[in-house]
């Protein structure tokens, strides 16, 4: 209880103070390109009700959300929050994210991104500088920098023996870092250019103005993320076209999961008695008898396969970039069995 009152207390001075990210009726100029967040302006057409216990709202999403709690809480020693090589403890801890430091000395514990992670130090000059640099180079995301600081594919490319990392988001958005087909030409989807990037959508104000900390897309407030930009009032709209080739235009989600399970049977069918996974940062292929193999069976396999999980590991079936989604799943099925698609769109 003691650990609750503090983090309210946080939480309501953050509300009233910080201006980055929280609900408030005065947020702080964005200084990243002159950005003007459309749901930033239209939070402020409206006052949060005087009566209303933001601080306690707030509080109460941010505790359900994946960011409340570190990776492996209850294995410290296997936790990547406590692990320095790679960087991954400035991610997966708080303190290392607050600190930004290059080592482990002086964080000794396990800590989830609570209010200070993103609202303090490096997080706070993150969300007011609007850029950060990563692995793919310096990124101008507004707000949204804070999470493209977390969200990326740490600079893995295939290479036939790595596997994608788990937060490719960034990478996806942006239409890097896929596994691409030489000679054929990709393309990017206007939500690359959302002003605050992630922030956008996945922390659209609701009716009150308060910003939402699950970090999740709620159907509920679908108008004022998704309907600032289009109009359809669902996640997973009718697609324009069948672009898995099952003769249904389904909603866009279930085109990009249709085309996953064809690639993903198609590797199977390739592979034989073979099989495949991630494992320990790696695309491992197994012979029969699960014996790892010295290299992939094809380049064409182990692109494929990077492919499918890069496509699955961004987690949005195809809304961050559906453009791209499609076409590193379409071009992928096209490489291993020399055909398109059948009775799909290509595109």
């Amino acid at each position: 209880m003691k650990r609750r009152g503090i983090l309210l207390l946080m939480v309501l001075a953050l509300v009233v103070l910080s201006g980055v990210g929280c609900a408030n009726n005065t947020p702080a100029p964005d200084t990243n390109n002159n950005n003007n967040n459309q749901g930033d302006v239209q939070g402020n057409q409206q006052q949060t009700p005087k009566d209303m216990n933001v601080a306690q709202i707030i509080y109460d999403q941010w505790k359900g959300s994946a960011h409340a709690t570190a990776v492996e809480e209850n294995d410290p020693e296997n936790s990547p929050a406590l692990r320095e090589g790679g960087g991954c403890f400035k991610c997966h801890n708080g303190y290392g994210f607050e600190l930004n430091p290059d080592t482990l000395e002086g964080i000794g514990i396990l800590k989830g991104q609570s209010c200070d992670t993103c609202h303090t130090k490096y997080g706070h000059d993150l969300a007011t500088s609007g850029s950060v640099e990563i692995p793919l180079g310096t990124i101008k995301g507004g707000k949204g920098a804070l999470c493209i600081a977390c969200h990326n594919g740490r600079g893995k490319e295939p290479d036939q023996v790595k596997a994608p990392h788990h937060s490719v988001q960034t990478d996806m958005l942006l239409a890097k870092s896929g596994a691409e087909v030489e000679g054929f030409d990709y393309s990017t989807h206007s939500h690359a250019g959302a002003d605050n990037k992630c922030l956008a959508c996945h922390m659209a104000a609701d009716d009150n103005t308060i910003k939402d900390h699950t970090f999740k897309m709620n159907k509920e407030n679908i108008a004022n993320s998704c309907g600032r930009c289009h109009d359809f009032d669902s996640f997973n709209p009718t697609a324009r076209d069948d672009f898995d080739g099952d003769g249904n235009k389904e909603g866009y989600q279930d085109e990009v999961k249709g085309l996953a399970d064809m690639l993903e049977k198609t590797i199977n069918e390739k592979l034989g008695d073979k099989k495949f996974e991630s494992s320990h940062g790696k695309i491992v292929f197994t012979d029969a008898q699960g014996n790892a193999l010295d290299a992939p069976p094809s380049e064409e396999v182990y692109n494929a396969a990077w492919n499918l999980l890069f496509v699955r590991y961004d987690g949005s079936n195809g809304v961050h970039n559906p453009n791209y989604s499609v076409q590193l799943l379409q071009q992928s099925y096209k490489l291993l069995t020399g055909e398109d698609v059948p009775n799909a769109k290509m595109k």
